[in-house]
């Protein structure tokens, strides 16, 4: 059964006054409340933002795609008249890449990928031999490595006019012996980079708190207002 989507502005549908719809997919192990922040400041310029919300730890990343992300794109799809565009944080982007391949491509507007791990993340590689991580993370963690048996196995192309933003910083350097530099604490910047990319840019920003940056915010407004970034 699908997870209600929780929309911003009280619910509402949009209005003509509104600018267009953006989609909000959280990351790993975070709920749609830590992309709050991000959808106030978009409907502040005028966007209506939809917040999913998915069981990140209970499926692997096919499962999540099709069973929870891509209902609910198809749903707003449905009910708007214009390009709806994207905005989504670490595994987020991986859903979105797996669910772009169900819909109907003259719908997709622009994108902007927070810190996914486009090429997966050597701490998958690095953990997952433990039971414990696989336990807490779920499925799709585990698939979120570098090598064999990652979801890179299967070759899901970026959506159209798609932008990445890295981070530089490790906010509680954990992993920081694991991973090659520069890196946000979770995913290197070489791991976030793909091929057809519209735009990549390094802000100083860690992981978890990425969607919340001022600086982050600025520049996927200036994205999705005008199809690239402003640095």
């Amino acid at each position: 059964m699908l997870l209600k989507t929780k929309t911003g502005s009280e619910g509402r549908p949009p209005s003509p006054s509104f600018s267009g719809t953006v989609i909000l997919i959280h990351g790993l192990a975070r709920t749609s409340r830590s992309m709050s922040k991000m959808g106030r400041a978009l409907l502040s310029v005028g966007f209506y933002p939809v917040n999913l919300r998915y069981p990140s730890r209970k499926y692997p990343i096919k499962t999540l795609a099709e069973r929870f992300i891509l209902p609910e794109i198809i749903e707003v799809f449905s009910k708007s008249r214009e390009k709806v565009h994207f905005v989504t944080h670490s595994m987020g982007g991986i859903l979105l890449r797996f669910a772009f391949q169900g819909l109907p491509i003259e719908k997709i507007g622009r994108t902007v990928m927070l810190a996914p791990p486009n090429q997966g993340s050597e701490i998958v590689d690095k953990l997952k031999r433990y039971r414990w991580f696989g336990s807490f993370f779920g499925p799709a963690a585990l698939e979120l490595g570098t090598g064999a048996n990652s979801f890179r196995e299967e070759h899901y192309p970026l959506p159209p006019r798609c932008g990445i933003i890295a981070g530089d910083r490790s906010a509680f350097h954990l992993f920081d012996s694991i991973l090659p530099a520069p890196h946000d604490g979770i995913v290197s910047v070489a791991g976030t980079k793909e091929t057809g990319s519209a735009g990549h840019i390094v802000l100083h920003t860690s992981h978890p708190f990425i969607m919340r940056s001022e600086a982050v915010i600025t520049e996927t407004l200036h994205f999705l207002q005008r199809g690239s970034f402003s640095r």
